[in-house]
């Protein structure tokens, strides 16, 4: 990979996106946590009423409260039909309430940079607020392409 006008190389990049990505990761396990907390202090309900009702193991509640993991596409709709909320709800809000949307402010909505000398490799960065689909869908496709070097 070449160099880009900062002078940063490929090593670069990955070693940058990684710490990011792992930055993000841990922000949105926190927020999502303190959401889930939040939205049981409303109910006045324990892990293992959220358990019970969601039909999650209380063991699986209590990673989420720890945040030391985010719940699959499944174990949320669980969640959010036992706090009675919508799954965009459950996620949007947690991010609106704690700053993620201000974060965002600024930069540029989406970014790509197509990788010198490669002519079909591209580096895309995307800052955007989007529905819990449309972000999932986006995930199967980076999950599904295999570059060809």
């Amino acid at each position: 990979m070449g160099k880009d006008i900062n002078g940063l190389g490929g090593d670069d990049f990955k070693a940058a996106d990684k710490a990011e990505d792992l930055l993000g990761r841990q922000r949105a396990k926190r927020i999502f946590s303190e959401r889930l907390k939040e939205l049981m202090r409303e109910k006045n309900w324990s892990q293992s009423e959220l358990a019970r009702r969601s039909n999650l193991s209380r063991d699986r509640i209590s990673v989420y409260l720890r945040a030391a993991a985010l719940p699959s596409a499944s174990a949320l709709k669980m969640l959010a039909s036992a706090l009675d909320v919508t799954v965009e709800a459950l996620m949007s809000t947690a991010t609106s309430a704690h700053g993620i949307d201000n974060e965002l402010k600024g930069q540029t909505p989406f970014q790509l940079k197509v990788i010198p000398g490669s002519g079909h490799l591209a580096l895309i960065k995307v800052y955007q607020t989007v529905s819990l689909k449309t972000a999932l869908k986006i995930a199967e496709l980076l999950a599904n392409d295999e570059p060809n070097p």
